[in-house]
């Protein structure tokens, strides 16, 4: 009687240790997935911020460029507003 106790406790066992293997398995295969769309997610958005800090840098440059702009044609009213007065 110990003896078949015993065999059922061994094979009780055995079935936990499989599907234990079988979960962690299955585990890992989601695992392996969730990282892959990581990973893709995280090239993607990588990309886009590459894209929207030369975006940024043009467009500070295209201000740049429009300040001195206005300088200079306020400058020059000023030149003409003064050799108009004269």
């Amino acid at each position: 009687m110990a003896a078949l106790e015993e065999a059922e406790q061994q094979a009780h066992l055995d079935r936990r240790v499989h599907l234990g293997q079988q979960v962690e398995q299955l585990g890992n295969h989601d695992m392996v997935g969730r990282v892959n769309k990581l990973t893709e997610e995280n090239l993607r958005l990588s990309t886009a911020e590459r894209q929207v800090t030369m975006e940024n840098t043009q467009l500070r440059q295209r201000v740049t460029d429009l300040e001195n702009d206005l300088a200079a044609a306020r400058t020059s009213l000023r030149r003409m507003i003064r050799d108009q007065s004269r």
